[in-house]
């Protein structure tokens, strides 16, 4: 002990493992415990120094301190007041602290060992104990389990395909394992997942699971992306088109989709002469049909046709309707059974200037063709 803390001591009449078994106080020296999710104790507020109910000090104000106020000046009724202002201070938050600490004990007492007898096996390459003991470290787990899912991952004797017919049941935890593989770009393994998670789900993720459909057709994998929203749909959670016409930005182009499935496009004159306005990737069945109902007030030649093309990443042109006017249309073509991505494209006809005005179109929709 130096000669200051001597000292200091010496003034408060006791040595310095009396002083913290007298006064209730703990000294925690080295790691701050973690919580539930990782979090430290640090992160409910709690100092270095503990009051014996296990409240913690408000941040900012050390064990020292507090021990250094009440051992040295100031008068007799400021040192009252000080103390009983820890005191306190400490009883408004402990429950926060010792809730935060007993949960986060509660689950690292069952999983810790879990995990480290996992590491052990992964170590020494003992692959039969690793995925016996791998089955009891994710019934377990709680929280971020993103080491867990990598470290199974990576295991001989099985990897992710094993891990998968391991993987608990709960939906918190095919949840988190769909998350981890979404943020890996494995969409083609995690559609199946997100298909499951689309009829397990009791409302509170369905913004992140239709999300999760989104990206897995932005990656190609339509089926699996429509697989979820079918069973979103099915359920009530989404309304609507899945998924949606969507309208590039186009300068010189506005397009405002209206209810009963409305569209108006406004056309400046200054829009690219060639460009997209309307887009939608849609599931087929082979045969198939596009219609609708065009209105247009334009200072030119249109200039405006309807493409269907193959939804994959090197696509093939499947039909493409003649310049639309005004009046009703249909646009049938054969497509392979899967997905076709629709789009209403723009060109500026050969001698003409670019068409400014606006356009209505509605009873839009791709149907089977009717005998």
């Amino acid at each position: 002990m130096s000669r200051g803390n001597r000292s200091l001591w010496s003034r408060l009449g006791m040595d310095n493992r009396a002083a913290t078994e007298g006064s209730g106080l703990q000294w925690n020296v080295g790691k701050v415990p973690t919580g539930a999710g990782g979090r430290r104790d640090s992160d409910c507020g709690a100092g270095v120094c503990r009051s014996g109910s296990g409240a913690p000090f408000a941040r900012g104000e050390s064990g020292r301190s507090e021990i250094l106020g009440a051992a040295g000046g100031g008068s007799r009724g400021s040192k009252r007041e000080h103390g009983r202002r820890v005191h306190a201070c400490g009883r408004a938050r402990s429950t926060r602290s010792d809730l935060c600490i007993a949960t986060g004990a509660r689950g690292r007492s069952k999983y810790e060992p879990q995990w480290n007898l996992l590491n052990f096996f992964f170590r020494r390459g003992r692959w039969d104990e690793f995925w016996a003991q791998s089955a009891t470290a994710l019934a377990t787990s709680f929280g971020d389990r993103t080491a867990l899912f990598d470290l199974c991952s990576r295991a001989d004797g099985g990897g992710r395909d094993r891990l998968e017919r391991v993987l608990p049941a709960a939906h918190e935890i095919r949840f988190r394992y769909t998350a981890f593989l979404m943020g890996r770009a494995e969409y083609e393994r995690a559609g199946g997942f997100v298909e499951s998670l689309a009829s397990s789900t009791s409302g509170e993720d369905v913004v992140v699971i239709n999300g999760w459909c989104e990206t897995l057709l932005e990656n190609f994998e339509a089926a699996a992306a429509q697989r979820g929203w079918r069973k979103l749909r099915s359920r009530g959670l989404v309304q609507g088109d899945t998924p949606p016409w969507q309208t590039p930005d186009v300068k010189g182009a506005t397009v405002h989709g209206m209810p009963d499935g409305l569209w108006h496009i406004v056309l400046t004159g200054e829009q690219p002469e060639q460009c997209t306005l309307l887009t939608r990737v849609v599931e087929t069945q082979g045969r198939s049909r596009l219609e609708w109902t065009i209105d247009a007030e334009l200072s030119a030649s249109p200039g405006l046709t309807w493409q269907v093309e193959s939804y994959e990443r090197s696509p093939r042109v499947l039909a493409k309707s003649p310049e639309l006017h005004g009046g009703a249309g249909v646009l049938d073509f054969d497509a392979p059974r899967g997905a076709v991505r629709v789009t209403l494209q723009f060109r500026r006809p050969l001698g003409s200037v670019r068409a400014e005005g606006r356009v209505t179109l509605k009873d839009l929709r791709v149907t089977e063709p009717r005998p």
